[in-house]
């Protein structure tokens, strides 16, 4: 498994592809070199919902995604928490959830695994599935 991120790493890295060093609040990145205790911590004690967002530099889809997140979570951040999290940085929290796709998108509530879905997500359809789980 370390041998297939090495080699798309490098593969990606090493492509014509710009890296987005634009910054955006709503969809921060989550700490580098993250356990997975940390992670089932961090899902386990917040009061909100929580998308979890995994992405990587090198991944097109992941930088059409990441504005969608923004202008979702601008309109919604008092009821919901996004956790940004780059499998490059993190690589425990890819080998244990076995990511093979980017981008991926995880949602809990109550510390509990509700819905996920690989791939872009339309902003329509992400804000929907939020206020539902919001309104129960």
């Amino acid at each position: 498994m370390k041998f297939i991120w090495s080699l798309l790493f490098f593969l990606f890295y090493f492509s014509s592809y710009s890296q987005d060093t634009q910054q955006d609040s709503a969809v921060s990145e989550g700490p580098i070199g993250m356990t997975v205790e940390q992670f089932n911590r961090r899902i386990k004690t917040t009061n909100k919902l929580l998308l979890v967002y995994f992405s990587a530099d090198w991944c097109v889809v992941c930088k059409r995604q990441k504005p969608v997140l923004h202008q979702v979570f601008s309109e919604i951040w008092k009821d919901a928490e996004l956790l940004s999290i780059n499998l490059e940085n993190n690589p425990l929290i890819a080998e244990y959830f076995e990511i093979d796709a980017l981008p991926a998108l995880i949602l809990y509530k109550d510390g509990y695994m509700v819905w996920n879905r690989v791939g872009f997500q339309e902003k329509e359809k992400i804000l929907d599935l939020l206020k539902g789980y919001i309104k129960r």
